[in-house]
């Protein structure tokens, strides 16, 4: 994402948002999904890179971030419960 915008390559930044989002959705991510989404719409609404674009990234991968940090504590917590006896 980071490299298209460089290049301010609009088309294949969309494309990535687009997958990353649907990534993210087929997770519960929803965070990811909703920041994703709307970056995918301000690069095809708009024909270029928002120029806000490293804020959006730094959104995303903070929400990326977080979201795995639940999935640890969930793995945690899980592995804990397996190594109760019943």
């Amino acid at each position: 994402m980071r490299d298209a915008a460089a290049m301010g390559a609009h088309e294949i930044l969309a494309v990535a948002a687009h997958r990353l989002a649907g990534g993210s959705a087929s997770l519960g991510a929803t965070e990811v999904t909703a920041l994703c989404r709307a970056l995918e719409t301000s690069c095809t609404r708009d024909g270029q890179v928002p120029s806000d674009y490293a804020e959006r990234l730094a959104a995303i991968t903070l929400a990326c971030s977080a979201f795995n940090a639940r999935l640890e504590a969930l793995e945690q917590a899980l592995e804990q419960a397996q190594a109760r006896p019943n």
